[in-house]
């Protein structure tokens, strides 16, 4: 679907469930998901919508396809309801739309407006305990649950509360998403590696026929877990202030609670420091990306319907669908007064609910801060490292998720990978200054990206000059 089309209004807009689907299938490929979004809402606009359009989007959610809920969203902002029709909207109404729902996004919906509603508030607790709501909160409050027995109104007062606190979080987070920047014609997008990084991304396959099925499985890149970091302060440095030290313990306990990471630079790309820093001390290699890739992360055709888009975020990555990239922030004074805000918020709660002395329920508050703090403790480090201008692969998942991989050494690590699709048109691939044998493995780099079928990618040696 062409969006001159519909500047042209013309009426061929999908006219049954069927062909919606289709178009929403579609659009996740890439292309046409700007074009379908603005066609959906056009449809929500001039085209009537009956009955039978939302029994099957019901039916979609409640199989599990994953992009049905996000034009629900935009559907009920334009005042449709269940039935198809556009009537007057009421708080009664989205607080029902939205307790059906499973998605993060709409968690913060429902537990406003059940604020200071008993009756809203029991629907919750009972949904989460029936698992009706998101992971995270049918979790949070089950938890809660059997800390706070017989009074519905405590637990929930502290549901409000930690939830604000993890929307802070997730906010805080995709606002260090990385969008168009403005970089010199010296800078690129580059990762720093060893040579063993290239030769498990493009392996041999014993049959030459496997060649396809090992592209679809193996030209990716690893985001490993923090716990392999090699800097101490890495995800502390945030909390190293005075107003936060009694929370530091409990980020300890939750260091390597779920974060993988994958880091770039915007240095040149054949730079001598970082090559001494990442790059195995020169003897490694260096992977530069397109600048297409970084300079339209985001669509801009997306802001139009940011609310839509946010709630995809807050879905998809939590859920472990998205590697989504950031830029580092070596300034931490404004998100430190936030998240001490944040720390007294919840500690004047403890304080009104007489909880003080409640041990167990204390502990497990300042846990979930700290889990919280998770989302966005490794997107800031010290002001020494500025002129590394890092940016970062960030994704999230707990230890059983089936997409957690151990690695090939001896003592394995934990990693997960990118969508094999890194090897694009446009990437140039460095051998480091201090390679030993730079033609020998100029060549077994090329052979292998070429068996692979991947003829746009340069392979060159650095010229950056070691002593």
């Amino acid at each position: 679907m062409k969006i001159e089309y519909i500047n042209n209004k013309k009426k061929n807009y999908p006219k049954n469930i069927t062909d919606f689907m289709k178009l929403v299938r579609k659009s996740q490929l890439g292309d046409s998901y700007s074009s379908s979004l603005i066609a959906l809402h056009i449809l929500c606009k001039y085209k009537e919508v009956n009955f039978k359009f939302f029994k099957y989007i019901n039916l979609a959610i409640e199989q599990g396809d994953e992009s049905i809920p996000y034009y629900l969203d935009i559907l009920f902002a334009n005042g449709y309801t269940e039935n198809g029709f556009k009537i007057p909207q009421s708080e009664e109404l989205q607080f029902k739309y939205s307790l059906r729902r499973k998605s993060l996004s709409n968690i913060s919906t429902i537990i406003n407006l059940a604020h200071n509603n008993p009756e809203r508030q029991k629907m919750i607790i009972d949904a989460a305990k029936s698992q009706q709501l998101h992971s995270i909160y049918n979790e949070l409050i089950c938890d809660l649950s059997k800390l706070i027995i017989n009074d519905d109104s405590k637990l929930f007062s502290y549901v409000h509360n930690l939830n604000n606190i993890y929307s802070f979080f997730l906010n805080s987070r995709h606002s260090l998403l990385a969008k168009p920047i403005a970089l010199t014609e010296e800078e690129n997008m580059a990762h720093y590696t060893n040579i063993q990084a290239i030769h498990s991304m493009l392996r041999i396959p014993t049959n030459s026929n496997e060649y396809e099925e090992y592209r679809k499985k193996y030209p990716v890149l690893r985001l490993y877990n923090t716990a392999y970091m090699n800097d101490p302060e890495e995800g502390l440095h945030l909390f190293d202030c005075e107003e936060l030290k009694e929370i530091i313990p409990y980020i300890e306990e939750e260091r390597y609670y779920r974060t993988y990471i994958a880091s770039f630079t915007t240095h040149k790309k054949d730079d001598l420091t970082m090559w001494r820093l990442y790059g195995q001390d020169g003897k490694g290699l260096c992977i530069v990306l397109p600048q297409k890739d970084y300079k339209i992360v985001l669509p801009n055709i997306l802001d139009i319907f940011k609310r839509s888009f946010h709630s995809q975020l807050n879905d998809s990555d939590i859920n472990e669908r998205n590697i989504l990239l950031y830029k580092v922030s070596y300034d931490c004074t404004s998100i430190r007064l936030n998240i001490t805000k944040k720390l007294n918020e919840l500690k004047s709660l403890i304080l009104k609910n007489e909880d003080k002395e409640n041990y167990l329920l204390v502990n497990y508050l300042y846990r979930f801060f700290a889990k919280a703090c998770d989302e966005i403790r490794y997107l800031y480090k010290n002001p020494q490292y500025k002129t590394e201008k890092e940016f970062r692969y960030l994704s999230f998942h707990r230890i059983e998720s089936e997409k957690v991989k151990l690695d090939e050494r001896e003592v394995p690590h934990l990693y997960i990978e990118t969508p094999p699709d890194f090897f694009r048109k446009g990437v140039e691939i460095i051998i480091g200054p201090k390679v030993e044998k730079k033609i020998d493995t100029k060549l077994d780099i090329e052979y292998r990206l070429k068996r692979y079928g991947f003829k746009d990618v340069k392979v060159s040696t650095s010229k950056a000059k070691y002593r």
